[in-house]
C-alpha cells in the first residue's frame, strides 16, 4: 500500500490519495509513502498514534514506511513532512488515513 508524495512548483506537497482508505484486513497492514518529486525529500511522519501505528522509520530518501493495526474504523489526521534537498526548507502537508478494521473471515 503506497501513498505518492508530490511537490507542486510552488514547493507546496500533496498526497494522493489524500484520504487513504486502509480498508478491511487481517491484521497489521504496511504503508508506505513515496516521494515523486525530484529535488525533494520525506523527512518525517507526526501525528499518528502508537500502538496502532509503529515501527515508523524512513525507508531510504525517497520513503518513508509506517505498520498499522488497523483494528478499529477511526480516521487519522497526519503530518507530513517534506524537505528541498537544496534549500533544506521544511513544508508540511496534512493528509488523513482512514482505517477499515479487521474482517472476521481474513483472520486466520
Amino acid at each position: 500500500m503506497t501513498i505518492k508524495v508530490t511537490v507542486d512548483q510552488n514547493g507546496d506537497p500533496s498526497c494522493d490519495p489524500e484520504t487513504y482508505d486502509v480498508g478491511k484486513s487481517n491484521g497489521t497492514v504496511n504503508i508506505f509513502w513515496r516521494m515523486d518529486t525530484a529535488g525533494y525529500e520525506i523527512s518525517g511522519i507526526s501525528g499518528l498514534p502508537a500502538p496502532e501505528f509503529f515501527d515508523s522509520a524512513s525507508s531510504g530518501n525517497t520513503g518513508w514506511k509506517v505498520k498499522d493495526k488497523n483494528d478499529n474504523l477511526t480516521s487519522y489526521p497526519y503530518t507530513i513532512q517534506v524537505a528541498s534537498t537544496t534549500s533544506g526548507k521544511v513544508t508540511e502537508y496534512d493528509p488523513i488515513i482512514k482505517n477499515g478494521g479487521q474482517d472476521d473471515d481474513l483472520v486466520p
